[in-house]
């Protein structure tokens, strides 16, 4: 019997790098944001019974962003009808979140499997840097809330990215340990010294206050 998992994301926090992972795995298939591809007309419940669980592996799953959770109700007891578990993604440094988020736009490009860049370097303003902070941690709570009665495991972008740091989501989803590629990269080259332009105006803003630890 397969199994059934959702990455629980906000953004720019390793979801594609993680799905891309996954979807190596000779025993496992992440679907990606499959929700935002959905006919209008047809219900969430038939369209995941389709696509993520009508399959011959051992594990199967998709992306699952706050924003399809807070917009399909119907899809969180489907979830826990399902014995869904949930990878819970965050990341630890929001500057680093907030250029990749920066980057992105700029280069319309929310995933990294292909190509050059056009943008490679970003002005990031203080007090955008502070209200995101903000907003961030409070969106991380929401995800967590709004999962919560659901088999949960945890994971960072920092651990993600570590050497072999997806063992821990295999012990989860019950697959068997063997080596991993993603074709996802990061679209930011470089220190955030060498991507943020005003890097040392920042620094030199942030000294001394809470935020000084988001810069490395």
């Amino acid at each position: 019997m397969t199994s059934l998992f959702a990455i629980g994301f906000l953004g720019r926090q390793g979801s594609s790098y993680l799905e891309g992972l996954l979807n190596s795995h000779p025993d496992a298939q992440c679907l990606g944001e499959i929700i935002a591809l959905k006919d209008p007309s047809e219900e969430i419940a038939p369209y995941l019974r389709r696509t993520v669980h009508n399959v011959d592996v051992a594990s199967s799953g998709f992306k699952l962003p706050l924003l399809h959770l807070q917009g399909n109700p119907e899809l969180l007891p489907f979830l826990k009808e399902n014995d869904y578990k949930i990878i819970i993604l965050s990341r630890e440094n929001k500057l680093d979140q907030l250029v990749s988020f920066i980057l992105a736009g700029s280069n319309n490009s929310w995933r990294s499997d292909f190509g050059e860049y056009k943008t490679n370097s970003v002005v990031v303003n203080a007090a955008d840097f502070e209200s995101y902070v903000k907003v961030s941690y409070e969106a991380d709570a929401e995800l967590e809330r709004t999962l919560a009665g659901l088999p949960t495991m945890h994971m960072t972008y920092e651990e993600l990215i570590s050497p072999h740091g997806y063992m821990p989501a295999l012990d989860f989803l019950n697959l068997r340990k063997v080596e991993l590629n993603s074709p996802f990269n990061r679209q930011r080259k470089g220190s955030q010294r060498d991507v943020i332009l005003n890097y040392d105006e920042l620094v030199r803003h942030f000294s001394g206050t809470e935020l000084s630890k988001y810069f490395t």
